[in-house]
């Protein structure tokens, strides 16, 4: 645990997916979490796909979690019903 943690403060924010890393937006560890990536870089947050290395993580439409630029989730695709996609 304990080696996860040094590598994990010495390469999150580098845009690299490293070793036990499952995302990295990139754009250094103070804006890791403002582009979707847990400040450790081990996970999504919720509301969130970080499937692309260097690249600010996707919202996911229709997850039925409010995130990023988002006004509304309502966990489906129907336009018209209070929340449209």
């Amino acid at each position: 645990r304990i080696l996860t943690s040094i590598l994990t403060i010495l390469t999150c924010g580098d845009g690299v997916i490293n070793h036990f890393e499952t995302c990295d937006p990139g754009g250094g560890i103070d804006s890791v979490v403002a582009r979707g990536c847990s400040i450790d870089c081990l996970y999504a947050l919720p509301g969130f796909n970080c499937s692309t290395p260097n690249i600010t993580c996707e919202t996911e439409c229709s997850d039925g979690f409010r995130a990023g630029l988002e006004e509304c989730d309502d966990k489906n695709l129907v336009n018209q019903d209070g929340c449209n996609t």
